[in-house]
């Protein structure tokens, strides 16, 4: 059963572990091909971002790493880049100089609270409502198609690779006030313009299991019905855990896999010497 995962994240970071266990644990899960993307560090307090001193060392160890496994797996350089305008973005000079080997572009933050702290999306359902009543006035739409506008503006004007978790703003948006149709003609129209830049910028959309495994949801991120869109597209895809612990590294792998095929999705794109390549798979792994 061979596998490759290019959306994790370590110690640095809100993960756990050390660059070198996980390592030796993408090795026995069969990976082929593995990226450490941890989140990047940001110009404000952040529970689970990198702090900027540790960054060196960070990249450092992934360095060393490579060297010492290269006779079994593939190890890659990335960071999960946020972006906030005029602040952070994929293709920010200083991420630019650190020549990775590529990056996962994802929007946690929407927007700031009075205070000028970034409204985080992702994190607590209090954290989540509080943006929701106090940026956005308890108008779910309004935010949510901000949210899309952000993507989209990081893909114009910020290009990353990969673009991470595309619709994590449905996360908490399941019941109660925060609650929206998926299928509104307005939140499908945001689906449709982001993708339709997706594929005129040539990135990558990954297909994202932790919502599965952290049981958010039964289905990853983004949704199946944007995937649908997406293929329909003919968009490109990669198949990523978002792993914050060596256990996660394939978790629900097989799953996405078959699901993937029932879609008819036949191949998902693997960072392998240096390049983005087309493998075919099956509910066990990568055909190779």
């Amino acid at each position: 059963m061979k596998w490759a995962n290019f959306h994790s994240h370590t110690k640095y970071c809100d993960g756990k572990g050390e660059i070198q266990e996980i390592a030796e644990e993408a090795i026995k899960a069969g990976c082929i091909s593995y990226g450490f993307s941890s989140h990047v560090p940001v110009p404000f307090d952040s529970v689970w971002n990198m702090k900027m001193s540790d960054l060196k060392n960070y990249l450092a160890e992934i360095d060393n790493a490579k060297e010492q496994y290269s006779s079994d797996i593939q190890l890659y350089k990335s960071l999960e880049v946020d972006f906030i305008p005029n602040l952070i973005g994929p293709e920010s000079q200083w991420i630019k100089d650190l020549n990775l080997d590529y990056t996962i572009g994802s929007v946690h933050y929407v927007d700031a609270f009075k205070d000028g702290m970034p409204w985080e999306i992702d994190g607590t359902y209090k954290l989540f409502y509080k943006g929701f009543d106090e940026i956005f006035n308890k108008d779910i739409k309004s935010a949510v198609k901000r949210y899309f506008e952000l993507t989209r503006m990081m893909l114009e004007d910020s290009r990353p690779d990969v673009l991470g978790h595309m619709d994590k703003i449905r996360m908490h948006c399941k019941s109660g006030e925060t609650f929206f149709d998926e299928q509104e003609g307005w939140y499908v129209d945001e689906i449709d313009k982001t993708l339709n830049l997706v594929k005129q910028k040539n990135v990558i959309v990954e297909i994202n299991t932790r919502s599965i495994y952290k049981k958010v949801a039964d289905e990853p991120y983004p949704s199946v019905e944007t995937i649908k869109l997406a293929r329909d597209k003919k968009i490109d895809f990669c198949l990523n855990s978002d792993s914050h612990h060596y256990s996660e590294i394939t978790k629900e792998f097989s799953f996405t896999a078959s699901l993937l095929l029932s879609l008819g999705i036949k191949t998902i794109k693997v960072f392998v010497n240096g390049e983005w390549k087309d493998f075919y798979f099956n509910e066990q792994g990568l055909l190779v």
